[in-house]
């Protein structure tokens, strides 16, 4: 009489693709159990013994692990798994990562500001300052954000996802200068005038804001019919990759149309220098009052003035021309 000892071991496998078809299909599963390899083909037709389509047997035989299950997926890309349990159903899923990763960069690309980069592909990805670098120096998700760049740097990122690195794919990180320009403030008679000027030739186009409303664009912006209250007019550029704004904050009264129709006054509100000039040439006199009374600077006979707030205390100030009108300035 014949006696089997053998244990029948086996082992299912079933495929879940996401470069690849959803079902795997195409794919080679190859199943190493002491030396000898099987094979079988993923099909999306029912098997016998009432396996479905998308699922391979393979015999263990006297085994109760396969020392090798390799899947070469119609991707392109092989995943390797040793010591497979038997006996039991495996679910694998495509995630080699011979696919590099995509790349999405957003923020400002000025110096300083910070830029975010979003990653597709995968979950994990490793960061290197070089193609060669052996070692990364940032292990990360999908989004990274990169704050205060003090220069503009091309890194490299690879999809860590799946069973071995994809290629390394270049990051390009800018940062440029932010463009530096100035606006100032008179006053039309009709209307206020707004001119925006700067020293670097890059700088050519500006956008003009009228409460943060776009309203026009060049070098120069009139604003006429204005409620009485305060007024905001910015003006935006983008140069070196950066985008920039600059902005006055006024206060449209009566008395105040009568300063700025004969002086130029900006900026206001104000950080550091303020500049006081009559448009005609003439000598003038000026006070700078503080809200609470007390008076910042007086100062007479000259045609312009630069009055450096750079030690006053924050807050609302009046300035006052001859004795006369009486125009707001905002110290910041």
């Amino acid at each position: 009489m014949l006696k089997n000892n053998a244990t029948g071991g086996w082992l299912k496998v079933r495929l879940r693709g996401n470069t690849s078809p959803a079902a795997g299909t195409g794919a080679v599963v190859s199943v190493n159990v002491n030396g000898v390899w099987q094979r079988r083909t993923i099909t999306t037709h029912a098997g016998a013994l009432g396996l479905v389509g998308d699922e391979a047997f393979f015999g263990l035989g006297d085994a109760t692990t396969a020392d090798e299950v390799s899947i070469q997926w119609p991707s392109g890309c092989t995943s390797q798994y040793t010591d497979v349990a038997g006996n039991q159903l495996h679910t694998f899923e495509e995630t080699c990562a011979d696919t590099a990763p995509t790349v999405a960069v957003t923020g400002s690309g000025c110096l300083g500001d910070p830029q975010t980069v979003t990653l597709g592909g995968g979950t994990a990805f490793a960061w290197y300052r070089t193609q060669a670098e052996e070692d990364a120096f940032l292990v990360s998700g999908t989004s990274v954000v990169f704050d205060t760049l003090t220069m503009t740097q091309t890194l490299y990122v690879a999809n860590t996802s799946g069973d071995r690195p994809s290629r390394r794919m270049p990051v390009s990180l800018s940062a440029g200068t932010r463009p530096v320009f100035n606006v100032s403030m008179s006053h039309t008679g009709t209307g206020y005038q707004f001119t925006a000027t700067s020293t670097d030739p890059a700088v050519t186009t500006y956008q003009w804001y009228l409460n943060d409303a776009p309203v026009a664009t060049g070098n120069t912006y009139t604003a006429t019919g204005l409620e009485a209250g305060e007024q905001w007019v910015c003006a935006g550029v983008v140069s070196n990759g950066c985008h920039a704004r600059n902005c006055v904050e006024f206060i449209v009264t009566g008395v105040e149309a009568s300063i700025l129709a004969d002086y130029t006054v900006f900026p206001n509100p104000v950080k550091g220098k303020l500049q006081v000039a009559h448009k005609g040439g003439k000598p003038f006199a000026l006070e700078l009052i503080h809200i609470t009374g007390a008076r910042a600077c007086q100062a007479g006979g000259h045609t312009s003035y630069e009055v450096d707030t750079e030690g006053y205390a924050p807050g609302l100030y009046i300035l006052r021309i001859n004795g006369q009108g009486a125009m707001k300035i905002i110290k910041q």
